[in-house]
């Protein structure tokens, strides 16, 4: 912004007070004023008389502005005159910022397609086709854990399709090697978002419900897990004590250790330990809430 402001606002401004001083002392007095700064300047200090009357003639020094455009240095502005800027990508070089944008809602839009599937063993209980399955020798486990696998794969291809995606627009890979850990992180996160789905599922009575808690607990988890926001811009209690508690937390930042930072497998088993922790400890509670409640009823 101060770039911007001094790039193009003070010329605009000293345009505008060059005017008003040739109104009011006239282009005479300008011209012998100038006359005499470039005399002094080829005497002191070896600058030829056009070369000095040349950028006397600019709104710097009360000349006119087409005056500048026509004999200041090619591809420069104000502010590039006087201070030589140059932009040095320190954390994350050679990345794109895109990263975040794609990461965030990729892994959001999972947790609502997954909880929407989970949540479709209450239409199936609806329309009896439990009655049907179970009259054949499916288990009710066998069921659920169908149900846990179809939606994690369906997750897997959802997260996967949305990074290459983001890759086509963005150019968000920058090495075939990001592509094993990216993989693994992103199957471990719709693990981990399937089983979050199943048990929003398994405390609800009908679809409604389902579809009332999930947007909910997903739309809390996201905000304070960094897919909304960027972490560094929430305080530093959510950072330190509540986005770990989410999923969202561990994916988002296991897709930033692998694009941003280049992590191999070996840099990603912390994230994805956490997101099998939240697996296992979620499913048997999934399937507990589904045999004794009226699921199969």
């Amino acid at each position: 912004l101060q770039k911007v402001i001094f790039s193009d606002g003070l010329p605009l401004l000293l345009d505008k007070q060059s005017e008003e001083a040739r109104a009011s002392l006239g282009p005479d007095v300008i011209d012998r004023l100038h006359s005499d700064i470039a005399d002094s300047l080829m005497r002191n200090f070896n600058v030829s008389r056009e070369d000095a009357l040349k950028w006397m003639d600019t709104p710097l020094f009360g000349g006119s502005k087409g005056g500048e455009a026509a004999d200041a240095p090619e591809g420069g502005d104000f502010l590039s005159k006087l201070v030589s800027i140059e932009r040095e990508q320190v954390h994350g070089k050679g990345k794109n910022y895109a990263v975040q944008n794609v990461g965030g809602w990729a892994v959001m839009f999972l947790l609502f397609a997954v909880s929407g599937s989970a949540s479709s063993l209450l239409v199936e209980k609806r329309e009896d086709l439990f009655v049907r399955l179970l009259s054949g020798p499916a288990t009710r486990g066998q069921i659920l854990w169908s149900k846990f696998l179809s939606v994690t794969f369906l997750g897997f291809v959802q997260l996967a399709a949305l990074f290459a995606f983001g890759h086509a627009f963005f150019h968000i890979f920058t090495s075939a090697a990001q592509l094993l850990p990216l993989a693994i992180v992103i199957l471990a996160g719709a693990m981990a978002c399937s089983s979050i789905g199943l048990v929003m599922a398994s405390f609800c009575k009908t679809e409604a419900q389902a579809n009332g808690l999930s947007t909910l607990v997903i739309l809390t988890m996201c905000s304070v897990g960094g897919a909304m926001f960027p972490l560094f811009m929430l305080p530093a209690f959510v950072q330190d004590v509540l986005a770990p508690l989410t999923p969202v937390f561990w994916t988002m930042d296991g897709c930033f250790a692998v694009l941003w930072r280049d992590a191999p497998v070996s840099g990603i088993l912390r994230h994805v330990g956490a997101l099998m922790v939240f697996t296992v400890a979620l499913m048997p509670l999934a399937m507990w809430r589904f045999r004794s409640g009226d699921l199969f009823r």
